[in-house]
């Protein structure tokens, strides 16, 4: 059980948006196998984690996106600037 609540939890306190989701799917997919596949509940369980890894995917690769188009600003006036912007 201890399992359990350690990969279900993680995601609802990211702070990445939609993050939730997978935690409710990875909940889901555990209250789905108690009961329907209750003597082979981690192979059936990994095998819902392998298809909901997908979202993972889905969630990192619209994380890209985003910060795509965040321009990158120095953290401290110490450094320079990431970007390439031309300075006049």
């Amino acid at each position: 059980m201890l399992y359990v609540i350690a990969t279900v939890a993680p995601p609802f306190f990211s702070r990445i948006k939609r993050m939730w989701m997978l935690g409710a799917t990875v909940l889901a997919s555990y209250v789905i196998t108690v009961i329907l596949y209750t003597d082979y509940v981690v192979s059936v369980w990994c095998f819902f984690a392998s298809i909901i890894s997908i979202a993972i995917y889905a969630i990192m690769h619209n994380l890209k996106k985003v910060n795509q188009s965040i321009p990158n600003f120095p953290i401290n006036s110490a450094q320079e600037p990431l970007s390439n912007i031309a300075h006049d």
